[in-house]
């Protein structure tokens, strides 16, 4: 992309001024390029010469002319110019901007693809949904957001080990397949019966009772105690809108269990 295009020319134009004498030699950072907020800045600029000019002992603007000095001009660029305190301002040629609407038409999808990963391997992880339960927002946000970002990578120049997809399904079991592996012929007959739909000590935490199967497991008693003691835990807690609304949650839970 013309962007990364440009730090290139501007980092290998502090190097040619370095070789020549009229730049001290020193390390340099990063030569980021952004776009300025005011269009009479040009198109895109750097900051480097600011953040250069104590290293270097110049001032920031010297610094900035003699960098943008050795920054050729041509083709995409049609100027390098310099704004004080330190900034090296570049403009495109509207001729080649013009020419990008070709290049994208004949590049397709394939446009914007860039080689910085340089065939890095990588794993991206985004979702970890319950495949014998419902999927819920968490899932489906992280599914679309996980799944865009390994799409930008790949277009970056990233790659996922090829091992990786084989690894985590042919030699590695799932969550639930580890659960399952666990469960006593007992639980399954339990489970298919319908008196446990999951692992009882971590299934429906916290939500109001609607599973009512899950009584005959624990009966009405334990129940009932478990949620006063819940409720006893936060009535000394400051009342902001989440303890409200678990005081509120519990006290419903407790009505619900009493009216079994």
């Amino acid at each position: 992309m013309i962007r990364h295009e440009i730090q290139k020319l501007i980092a290998e134009a502090i190097r040619v001024a370095q070789e020549a004498g009229e730049i001290p030699a020193a390390g340099v950072p990063e030569p980021l390029v952004e776009r300025p907020q005011r269009a009479e800045h040009g198109d895109y600029a750097s900051s480097l010469p600011l953040r250069l000019a104590r290293t270097a002992g110049m001032n920031p603007l010297e610094l900035a002319r003699v960098i943008a000095g050795r920054v050729p001009s041509g083709g995409a660029i049609t100027s390098v110019d310099t704004a004080p305190p330190g900034f090296i301002n570049i403009r495109l040629s509207p001729q080649w901007l013009a020419s990008q609407v070709d290049e994208i038409v004949r590049q397709g999808e394939e446009f914007g693809d860039v080689s910085l990963g340089e065939g890095k391997r990588l794993q991206v992880e985004f979702v970890s949904a319950n495949p014998v339960g419902p999927i819920h927002v968490g899932n489906g946000r992280g599914l679309a957001l996980g799944d865009t970002l390994a799409r930008v990578l790949k277009a970056a120049g990233f790659e996922a080990d090829p091992q990786v997809h084989e690894a985590f399904t042919k030699y590695r079991k799932s969550h639930n397949d580890g659960v399952f592996d666990a469960y006593t012929p007992e639980i399954m007959r339990c489970r298919k019966s319908g008196i446990i739909t999951g692992l009882p000590d971590s299934y429906g935490r916290g939500r109001i009772i609607g599973d009512y199967r899950r009584v005959a497991l624990y009966g009405i008693d334990r129940l009932l105690a478990a949620k006063k003691e819940e409720r006893a835990q936060i009535d000394d807690m400051w009342p902001n809108e989440e303890i409200i609304r678990q005081r509120e949650e519990l006290s419903e839970q407790v009505r619900a269990l009493k009216d079994l």
